[in-house]
């Protein structure tokens, strides 16, 4: 199963391995070839140009092909739920992993002994959000929020303005402290603004201008059949629930296995005159 649901990405992988060798010919090869923890590799960047090139000709092709239909209403619509639940989705998976706070490492003796000098950009920010659970809590609800928002067709316009707001920040923070996320979390940054997007010139209208907002232009599919409208919420809140259980649970297993375990005596705190000791407080 886990070979099926990894040959595209193995076989994407490789063409555009083979793109970027045809384009830059690197000198040190096997770097491009080796997966890493980095999304802002050279071979991504590549990746999501071919993406883009892609689209566009698609576009223009079926512009061509279907000149005579001016209204594609149905298919925008389609386009945005797909939108939402994967902008969803992903928000939920990271926002658990802080909710249950498993993202970031615990600052353990080995951390605390290293000088500012010896931390790059991104491991001062690991150890900024490591220090304080209830901060990282804190984040972890603000991107689980907007998620679950965004599951409903009601509430989805608070949800993407809410993950358009924090996805800027963590936009933020992934340029300035060098996280190697950047390309990806712009993207996700893309995805919420065009979310939000329907919804700017009621927004303008109420907070800017302070006069009532006319309806937002977006288009939305409706289910006429009370019944099969009962049967889709039921459905969404079943899913979401499953999503959410799964990520908490998975992170409860983590969190417990890494950072409730005993920590053991480092050499080089040993070697320099450190020792570990169980003490247990008393009044006097």
């Amino acid at each position: 199963m886990s070979f099926l649901l990894s040959w595209p990405e193995k076989i994407w992988h490789f063409l555009m391995f083979r793109l970027v060798i045809v384009l830059f010919h690197p000198q040190h090869m096997v770097d491009y070839a080796q997966t890493t923890g980095s999304g802002d590799k050279l071979i991504d960047y590549v990746g999501n140009a071919v993406c883009v090139i892609a689209a566009g000709v698609l576009v223009a092709v079926w512009s061509a092909l279907d000149c005579r239909n001016e209204n594609h209403e149905f298919l925008e619509a389609w386009l945005r739920v797909f939108a939402r639940y994967s902008l969803a989705l992903t928000l939920l998976s990271y926002g658990m992993a802080k909710v249950v706070p498993t993202q970031f490492q615990h600052l353990d003796a080995v951390r605390l002994n290293e000088t500012y000098g010896a931390s790059s950009p991104m491991g001062l920010l690991w150890n900024f959000m490591g220090y304080s659970t209830g901060y990282t809590i804190f984040a972890g609800l603000m991107e689980v929020l907007p998620g679950v928002l965004l599951f409903s067709r009601r509430t989805a316009p608070l949800g993407s303005l809410i993950s358009f707001a924090v996805l800027t920040n963590i936009v933020a923070l992934n340029f300035f402290y060098d996280v190697p996320v950047k390309l990806y979390s712009v993207n996700l940054l893309l995805l919420s603004g065009y979310l939000v997007w329907p919804h700017a010139r009621p927004l303008w209208q109420l907070l800017i201008q302070q006069r009532p907002a006319r309806p937002s232009l977006e288009v939305n599919i409706r289910l006429d059949n009370t019944r099969a409208l009962k049967l889709a919420n039921a459905a969404k809140a079943i899913f979401l629930t499953c999503v959410l259980l799964q990520c908490g649970v998975g992170g409860a297993e983590r969190y417990i296995s890494f950072r409730l375990k005993p920590q053991q005596p480092h050499s080089e705190l040993t070697d320099r005159g450190f020792h570990w000791s169980q003490e247990a407080p008393f009044n006097h």
